[in-house]
């Protein structure tokens, strides 16, 4: 009998971690559809381009960093940051510390990009999801907030 209870416990623990994945996934996917075509047609960036602008003004110091963070290859990065520095968006700077790596910051336009963004991001989610009652949604982020430690030590392990 404890048997049968022991594995019914993990298929449920595996079915649960399945169903919070798939639905994390889902959502995800949702709001990004809803924010891919306004956030390019004002900004002509893509996600990943805007992703690296919010880590860089967050202070993400590095080339290396930056990929670690958002988990793309390094020839990805590459890309990115040439794209944003040609856009005058970001300014790489040698490291006097270290004169083989490159310190990364927004210059005044990036700045103003991200600001953009801001606002963008937040009247497109009044728009789509502004009926959402405020105690679900007070609710979800502490259930968010509980789960993302969890994540994150398992992210780069």
């Amino acid at each position: 009998m404890q048997i049968k209870y022991f594995h019914y416990k993990i298929f449920y623990v595996e079915d649960a971690l399945l169903q919070t994945a798939s639905a994390i996934l889902r959502l995800a996917r949702g709001i990004r559809a809803v924010l891919d075509n306004p956030l390019e047609e004002a900004l002509k960036l893509d996600f990943t381009e805007l992703m690296a602008l919010r880590l860089i003004e967050e202070g993400i110091p590095s080339p290396t960093e930056l990929s670690k963070e958002m988990q793309v290859p390094a020839p990805t990065i590459s890309r990115i940051l040439n794209r944003l520095v040609e856009l005058g968006l970001v300014e790489r700077s040698v490291d006097s510390a270290n004169l083989r790596r490159f310190q990364l910051g927004l210059t005044e336009g990036g700045r103003q990009a991200r600001a953009k963004t801001r606002k963008i991001v937040a009247q497109v989610l009044r728009e789509h999801y502004g009926h959402i009652p405020e105690g679900v949604l007070s609710a979800a982020l502490a259930s968010l907030a509980a789960l993302e430690p969890y994540l994150k030590e398992a992210r780069y392990a």
